[in-house]
């Protein structure tokens, strides 16, 4: 078995993942959630609960292949965000500017590696907190690397540092409503705002920052420095030259239009994706928005026409359709500044695609998994046992909310479908509050360990971490929170 997953561990792991979606889909019976109460039901009839393995509505051998491309075409905007990405800073990592403002933070935090640390996990966090898609914050995350690779940190620091802060920032969603607002949401809500019980969340928050932050420190004091696996520059390439006249321009110069173009992107990522009407309660943004799209020149709507009002929307209703249009806008502008062959973005962009294209395929897998759970229902059945075994004794009530969350996580990647499968059953217990915070935290912590977890499974592979080592750091981070989780909830419950 160690030998099985010496190598691709990953792929191997979604795998499986798929492997057991697929056998419950033959042994359990399928049913769902309506109103709080189990309906069961074999194809479109109802039944009791007994299911025989030759009943149709199975997932056959087929069916691997045939939802595992269905997962590409539901989920087309995260695979094709990606894919942008990771050709955007391909294009980038061929730049002579890019590399210059890259050395040059790398040498502001020289010395201060735990400071840069500290400074992104924590935005990494705040803004997953409060993002519309934490997927959004990909963004950031290649250039994150880059500075740590340059300031030698190894592999595993550098994924706790982006995709770590994104996972924390999961856990402790205030108002995302890509998670807390699925909690707050008309369709599969359960009775709490947004903002519910937010010192609490605040307080795990601050909790699993200040405990991931000391573990990752200690174990970065312990590492040797030729024990270190320094965390590749990815997205680095040949460098292009820049046909600027050099001895016009000086070194900072050279960089200043770069660094513009890429703050003007991190700026409008970042306000774009929080939700400032459906969260906050902001309207600046929407009437805006009304206000440019409406706007005429000589009669005709020419900023509606001109961007359209499909992608280009208000600030807070961006999906990542938008993000990958604003790079694609980014690279055209950094192109004609820099004077740079268009064959080169072509062949970059190609370049970026290769580079990527392994964890877009493991993506597939994971929403595979997804595709089987929400197709094929049989968790629920699974989930209510435990809520009638577990649940029915008050003192363990706690426990088998956080429980079925995580099971109910461990089987789909996105929340609003963890929602969709046993938000009505948690929408009834009688203190909701404790039973969002119960599930929003089973959620988070899921997502730092499950193989069918989309932000860590594409941190692993895109930085080329092996599941077990990973495990090695995380499982003491895991077993603190959940312990902390567990303690708020029971003060929540009977305190």
């Amino acid at each position: 078995m160690k030998k099985f997953f010496e190598e691709h561990d990953l792929f191997k792991l979604a795998g499986i993942m798929m492997l057991i979606s697929a056998i419950l889909s033959w042994i359990l019976v399928y049913s769902y959630y309506s109103s709080g109460s189990l309906t069961v039901f074999t194809d479109s009839t109802m039944v009791g609960l007994t299911r025989s393995i030759f009943d149709e509505s199975t997932v056959g051998i087929f069916d691997f292949n045939t939802y595992g491309l269905l997962s590409l075409y539901y989920f087309t905007i995260t695979f094709v965000y990606v894919a942008v990405v990771a050709g955007f800073y391909k294009f980038l990592g061929s730049l002579n500017a890019y590399k210059k403002l890259t050395d040059k933070v790398a040498d502001v935090f020289k010395g201060k590696e735990k400071l840069f640390i500290a400074i992104s996990i924590l935005l990494y966090a705040v803004l997953a907190s409060l993002s519309t898609d934490y997927m959004s914050l990909l963004v950031f995350v290649p250039f994150t690397i880059t500075i740590l690779h340059k300031l030698g940190m190894d592999k595993i620091t550098s994924l706790i540092s982006s995709f770590g802060g994104i996972l924390l920032g999961i856990l402790g969603s205030t108002y995302s409503t890509k998670v807390a607002g699925m909690l707050v949401d008309s369709t599969y809500g359960i009775g709490v705002s947004y903002g519910y019980d937010f010192v609490i969340v605040l307080c795990i928050s601050v909790i699993a920052y200040a405990t991931l932050l000391y573990l990752t420190f200690t174990r970065l004091g312990k590492l040797k420095k030729n024990d270190k696996d320094i965390v590749p520059d990815m997205f680095a390439s040949e460098e292009v030259e820049v046909k600027k006249d050099s001895k016009k321009k000086s070194h900072y110069v050279n960089i200043v239009p770069l660094a513009i173009v890429l703050g003007i992107v991190g700026l409008i990522v970042v306000l774009a994706y929080i939700g400032w009407s459906t969260a906050l309660g902001v309207d600046a943004f929407n009437n805006a928005y009304t206000w440019f799209t409406d706007a005429t020149l000589f009669g005709y709507p020419l900023f509606s026409v001109l961007l359209g009002t499909t992608t280009f929307k208000a600030f807070g209703s961006w999906d990542l359709f938008g993000a990958a249009s604003l790079m694609i806008i980014a690279t055209i502008i950094i192109k004609i500044i820099y004077k740079v062959p268009f064959d080169t973005i072509i062949s970059e962009y190609g370049n970026g695609l290769k580079k990527i294209l392994k964890s877009i395929i493991l993506l597939m897998m994971i929403y595979a998994v997804l595709i089987f759970t929400v197709v094929y229902p049989a968790i629920p059945g699974v989930i209510n046992q435990i809520d009638v075994t577990l649940g029915s004794v008050t003192w363990l009530q706690p426990v088998a909310w956080v429980l079925n969350g995580g099971i109910a996580t461990l089987f789909t990647v996105d929340f609003q479908y963890t929602m969709s499968l046993i938000g009505s059953l948690y929408a009834t217990y009688s203190n909701v509050q404790a039973a969002g915070f119960a599930l929003q935290a089973a959620y988070g912590l899921t997502a730092f360990i499950a193989p069918t977890s989309a932000v860590l499974m594409l941190g692993l592979s895109m930085l080329n971490i092996k599941f077990k080592d990973y495990f090695k750091f995380i499982w003491k981070f895991l077993v603190a929170i959940l312990v902390v989780v567990l303690v708020i909830l029971y003060i929540m419950m009977f305190i």
